[in-house]
């Protein structure tokens, strides 16, 4: 019971500091699989995306998601002249704002709490504190990429077929 109360009583101490508490914003972000057939994971004995397919990327190894189909599209998969990608429900939580960062394989612990950001979104340097925002010149609002790093953090909702 020690472990457990130092547990709840760092947790609270976290929300205290951080004004967070499992947040569990969602949003809906597009996918895209590259050469992955996407009938993998919509027809698949699994639920939702799978980590072993994904590729290193900017933000290390993880599942990739974007604001902006156009940027999605890049990453279509692409069966002669048909293309698909997903429209996915993302846990994105209380994300990271972070600058690329190939290292990574998990979302950073928060400062002051033992506790781990829920996922790591696109983000520059923006000044000399080295703070980071996700509001900046090279990712404004609505092109924005998320990055989770757990399975069960996102859903396929629609699979779109387009030419």
């Amino acid at each position: 019971t020690e472990i457990y109360t130092e547990q709840i009583v760092g947790s609270v101490r976290c929300v205290q500091e951080t004004g967070t508490w499992g947040n569990d914003t969602e949003a809906l972000l597009f996918h895209g699989t590259r050469q992955n057939d996407p009938l993998i994971i919509y027809e698949g004995q699994d639920v939702g995306f799978d980590m072993r397919l994904s590729n290193q990327g900017m933000w290390g190894k993880g599942i990739y998601f974007a604001e902006a189909a156009s940027y999605s599209n890049g990453y279509a998969y692409q069966n002669g002249k048909t293309k698909w990608m997903f429209l996915a429900s993302v846990l994105i939580g209380n994300p990271y704002p972070s600058p690329p960062n190939s290292a990574l394989s998990r979302p950073p612990v928060m400062p002051n709490c033992n506790q781990l950001y829920d996922s790591v979104v696109s983000a520059n340097q923006i000044n000399q504190t080295n703070e980071t925002s996700v509001n900046n010149s090279q990712y404004p609002q609505g092109k924005r990429i998320f990055i989770v790093y757990d399975n069960d953090r996102a859903y396929p909702q629609y699979l779109i077929e387009f030419a």
